[in-house]
């Protein structure tokens, strides 16, 4: 069992994310992967552009796995979404495989290969199944 992340350590180490080069935060993540950090403690460490510039996709993984989506609140899922908007793709690719992008807090959020927001996908996927269920089904006719 992990041991939980306190509010000392946890304020302890954003405070040295302020000023600590890409190879110490790398450093400071692994050592945040073993502790059992609660949603609003992941969250804060992924709204970080400078953890989430510095860190590997494993990492990545390990951090917004930390995150439970139904935990966050509205502003945090924002910034959640906001910082890995503008992350390298390996850090969006395991936001995407880790986290239910389609469960409603990445709303605005746009995918890796996509052009529009979640929402809007979400909305024509509706749509495409609300369309398919309403066209008449074929008609077989027999030849004589």
């Amino acid at each position: 069992m992990k041991e939980a992340l306190t509010v000392e350590q946890f304020d302890a180490v954003i405070e040295q994310l302020s000023e600590a080069t890409e190879e110490q935060i790398v450093a400071l993540v692994d050592d945040l992967i073993t502790k059992d950090l609660d949603t609003s403690q992941a969250a804060a460490f992924v709204s970080s552009p400078e953890v989430l510039a510095a860190i590997t996709s494993v990492q990545a993984e390990a951090l917004f796995g930390e995150i439970s989506t139904d935990e966050l609140s509205v502003e945090q899922a924002a910034e959640v979404v906001a910082a890995v908007q503008d992350a390298s793709s390996e850090v969006r690719e395991a936001f995407e495989s880790v986290l239910n992008i389609f469960s409603g807090f990445a709303d605005s959020y746009v995918p890796v290969d996509s052009r529009i927001p979640v929402s809007e996908r979400r909305a024509l996927v509706a749509l495409g199944a609300v369309l398919l269920a309403a066209s008449p089904a074929p008609t077989l006719r027999r030849r004589q």
